[in-house]
């Protein structure tokens, strides 16, 4: 191993991680844990250095308060960080007035939406909400109950999508009156790899194990839905830890490519979009900003999306076209989506985000040099030089699992 430290996070790395840990204690909250911000201060010594992280951390919390109706809502967390005071009521208000123009008019978890029952919010984002539900009309089976926008288009994507690591859609219907759509989904668990990697934070990424992945998603079930502690597959026996990681890739890659070829681009791959069933199947999540590929030098279109700290270059660069009105220099292609698979590989195999030219074993030896070039191939800043469609990712993956040589990077270990 190198003797020199590890580079410190950027601003890039440490913003994702402050809005995983908005998402995470939004969780906790949810499920009872009244966790406050200095908490993951603590346990994230890095946010101390990004004063704008510490603040994301806050206003969640103080969302949460008067989401929960805690007594001294806002006023007690602007006493424990006064340095924040005058920023976090601006943004408090600009939330207040944002409200009294009329949002989306959600349901609470206990209310019933059309033939459905509420029983659990199981997250929630800037366009809808998510939650265990059960359906009286169909033997009063567990389901999942995504809803957001009538103009969400989600459903369009979804319904051309079966695959066995892709969620499924069983329905779609519209709540008129309260301007909804309401997307129905099969309960598979609530565990997503964004819930495992949190769990496995403290530990040494060398140190982790397949049983602590296990204990991970174990510990996630909704307290709605008494379940019983299923065995671990026996498949994942015989794999360590990167090597299951390399399997959720290479089955992930596989869905992803399901959904290129019929002309579907998912834009948003990251672990908080990655289900991981009761049985340890991989798959893939929130289709909301799928769309077909983007080519080079047309108009911007009028909506693109996707979460920076995965996001390729040039997803990036066409997110700053959309906004500025300017055309698309480079097309956002399948090749997009290879890119944030691989900054998931590499964050669940290093513990970390990808340093520029780090390869992943720097920061876990047990990471091999050939799947550590295969997750760099992902990560090429061209993507002429990344793997030219997610099928001849998934099959160097699965070579790497079976120690054959590899076809789409040079065999180091061999030379």
């Amino acid at each position: 191993m190198p003797s020199d430290a590890p580079p410190s996070p950027s601003s890039t790395e440490v913003n994702a991680l402050a809005d995983r840990l908005a998402q995470d204690m939004r969780r906790r909250w949810n499920a009872g844990d009244r966790v406050a911000t200095e908490d993951f201060v603590a346990a994230h010594p890095a946010l101390r250095d990004h004063p704008g992280a510490i603040g994301e951390l806050i206003y969640e919390e103080v969302s949460l308060r008067r989401e929960h109706g805690e007594p001294g809502g806002s006023s007690e967390v602007l006493r424990r960080f006064p340095q924040w005071a005058t920023q976090l009521r601006v943004m408090l208000e600009l939330r207040d007035a944002l409200e009294a123009d009329g949002p989306p008019a959600f349901p609470e978890p206990g209310e019933r939406l059309g033939e459905f029952r509420l029983l659990a919010e199981l997250g929630r984002g800037s366009r809808g909400r998510v939650y265990l539900a059960r359906q009286p009309a169909l033997a009063d089976r567990p389901v999942v109950v995504k809803v957001s926008s009538r103009a969400d288009a989600e459903h369009l994507s979804l319904a051309r999508l079966q695959h066995t690591h892709i969620v499924p859609l069983y329905a779609a219907q519209d709540d008129p009156a309260r301007g909804l759509r309401v997307l129905c989904m099969p309960y598979f668990g609530g565990t997503t790899l964004a819930h495992v990697l949190a769990k496995l934070a403290p530990i040494p990424p060398a140190d982790r194990t397949v049983a602590g992945v296990w204990a991970a998603i174990l510990a996630e079930p909704p307290s709605a839905i008494p379940v019983t502690a299923p065995p671990m597959p026996s498949r994942w026996s015989a794999m360590d830890y990167t090597g299951l990681i390399a399997h959720f890739g290479a089955c992930l890659a596989d869905a992803l490519q399901f959904a290129h070829d019929r002309g579907l681009i998912h834009m948003d791959v990251k672990p908080s979009n990655i289900l991981l069933t009761a049985d340890g199947q991989p798959m893939l999540l929130d289709f909301h900003l799928a769309r077909p590929l983007v080519r080079g030098g047309e108009p911007a279109p009028a909506r693109l999306g996707g979460t920076a700290a995965y996001g390729a270059p040039e997803q990036r660069a066409a997110l700053v076209a959309v906004r500025s009105g300017q055309r698309i220099s480079v097309a956002v292609d399948c090749r997009a989506d290879a890119h944030a698979l691989g900054v998931v590989l590499y964050e669940a195999l290093a513990g970390r985000f990808p340093s520029p030219g780090v390869p992943a074993f720097r920061y876990n030896p047990r990471v091999s040099v050939g799947l550590s070039d295969i997750v760099a191939r992902c990560l090429a800043p061209d993507p002429a030089a990344r793997y030219p469609d997610a099928a001849a990712l998934a099959d160097d993956l699965r070579r790497h699992l079976a120690a054959l040589p590899l076809r789409g990077v040079r065999n180091r270990s061999l030379a």
